[in-house]
């Protein structure tokens, strides 16, 4: 009998622009700056302000 993955692990409805996976919505963060939506993977903290950005966003960070 096979089982079935737990939906976190199951590709998803949102897509990643920066790593081109797809993921669920609910697993998903938004950028502060530019508001897009970035995967899990890719996502960036500034441990500093305690945000949550984007990759290009991070790296436009002074």
């Amino acid at each position: 009998m096979a089982t079935r993955a737990d939906w976190w692990l199951e590709p998803g409805s949102e897509h990643c622009r920066f790593c081109e996976h797809h993921f669920h919505y609910e697993a998903g963060y938004f950028c502060v700056h530019c508001d897009q939506p970035v995967c899990p993977v890719c996502v960036r903290f500034e441990a500093v302000e305690d945000r949550v950005v984007c990759p290009d966003c991070g790296e436009a960070a002074p």
